[in-house]
């Protein structure tokens, strides 16, 4: 008996018995494949960016209930196609194409709204409009500097966006962990800052509770209902903690330097979150 066991376990063993033995799981183990959740995997190529904000912000210009005319009239020298939205003492803003300009008492801004825009493009047509305004208000140290860029990617159905945001491998738990809510989680912010810059990320998927309406990029990216059913949305802000003098700020240079961190900062973070 204990031969004729030997012999069956020399048997079991023999490669032969192997090959059987394979071929009788390989059903089991494709059926497990193919039930396993797929999660998307994405990487920084397949981003698209929708928005960029560029901002400067100064402590209080007296010297903008003085000069807005002025910033005005050169601002449409060197602007043939500006359109004027709003003149005050306060707030003054106009457009240009999809470029959004304004000036105001502590800050000036730059908005475009523009899928898939070239960043270095951005940079180029926002520099005269931060040479003129911070030469006409005098203004000496800048407080905070800040570039926010919005990246996408679209889905093909509704809760796409959302799975991708709760497949993230985080160190935190997922919200229905600690407060009994099923749904997945469509929305994080994540926030660094050490000394001179700081970053936030705003994570979101919508429809969802985006709260944010710069991120809104059904405003400008077509489709949404048809081709696509939800949007993933990366909302980058890039800033200064520390002051900056006048003499050091090139809003061209600025935006350019800082387009490319924000960019390997995103693929950081996809590699690192979606890592096996």
């Amino acid at each position: 008996m204990c031969a004729g066991a030997a012999n069956e376990r020399t048997k079991d063993s023999s490669p032969c018995a192997k090959l059987q033995f394979r071929e009788k799981l390989k059903p089991v183990l494709i059926r497990n494949l193919m039930n396993r959740p797929v999660q998307p995997t994405l990487s920084i190529a397949d981003l698209s960016i929708a928005h960029s904000v560029f901002e400067a912000r100064y402590d209080m210009a007296f010297l903008i209930f003085d000069r807005t005319g002025t910033v005005c009239s050169e601002c449409a020298e060197r602007y043939p196609d500006l359109r004027l939205s709003q003149a005050s003492s306060a707030v003054t803003s106009f457009f240009v194409d999809n470029f959004s300009f304004s000036v105001e008492q502590t800050m000036s801004r730059v908005v475009l709204g523009d899928a898939r825009h070239d960043p270095k493009e951005f940079g180029r047509r926002t520099k005269p409009f931060f040479d003129i305004v911070l030469r006409q208000l005098e203004i000496s140290v800048i407080t905070r500097i800040g570039l926010r860029q919005v990246y996408f990617q679209t889905f093909a159905d509704s809760d796409g966006a959302a799975d991708f945001i709760r497949s993230l491998k985080l160190d935190t738990e997922p919200a229905d962990k600690h407060f009994g809510i099923s749904s997945p989680a469509r929305e994080m912010v994540l926030r660094w800052e050490s000394s001179p810059n700081g970053a936030m990320l705003h994570l979101m998927a919508i429809p969802g509770p985006a709260v944010t309406q710069v991120a809104d990029v059904r405003l400008v990216e077509k489709g949404f209902g048809e081709t696509y059913k939800s949007v993933l949305v990366f909302d980058v802000d890039y800033y200064t903690t520390t002051s900056v003098p006048r003499s050091q700020f090139d809003s061209e240079e600025w935006i350019a330097n800082s387009s490319h961190i924000i960019k390997k900062g995103l693929r950081s973070f996809l590699d690192q979150c979606q890592a096996q």
